[in-house]
């Protein structure tokens, strides 16, 4: 697995910016695409994460571009999601993830499709959800 931060590289989480002498808050994503998924269109989908990532709000801490090492993929992507601090992964599709990826994943972070824009998530306390949310359950997937 590689991970690219050619894009943020400079990045450094120290203060917060202000915006007409308010203080916001960034927000933090993490990037991930598997190379044999993507094929020829690896470029297209890097460009996907980075587009809906700015659309959104968000600073792409990490890109990660996985090899078909199964085994720990998966885990190594949760680590980089809590050794970085970030509530969010975005992928180009569905199709980059294993069946029972999501649903491990979630337990750490929301996981967004760049191709339908969905969420994938844990219910909240108070029942609500977003209709471009998916709500991940216990045991589902």
């Amino acid at each position: 697995m590689a991970v690219d931060r050619s894009r943020s590289a400079g990045h450094q989480r120290v203060g917060l910016p202000r915006i007409r002498g308010r203080s916001i808050m960034k927000r933090y994503a993490i990037g991930f695409l598997r190379r044999e998924v993507s094929g020829a269109c690896r470029q297209r989908d890097e460009a996907q994460i980075h587009a809906l990532a700015e659309e959104l709000g968000y600073c792409l801490t990490v890109l990660v571009l996985a090899d078909q090492e199964r085994d720990s993929v998966l885990n190594r992507l949760m680590n980089l999601v809590w050794g970085e601090q970030v509530n969010e992964v975005i992928a180009p599709r569905l199709d980059h993830f294993e069946s029972g990826d999501i649903p491990a994943l979630v337990k750490f972070a929301d996981v967004i499709c760049a191709d339908t824009r969905k969420r994938y998530t844990v219910p909240t306390e108070d029942g609500e959800s977003d209709p471009n949310c998916v709500v991940i359950r216990e045991g589902t997937c």
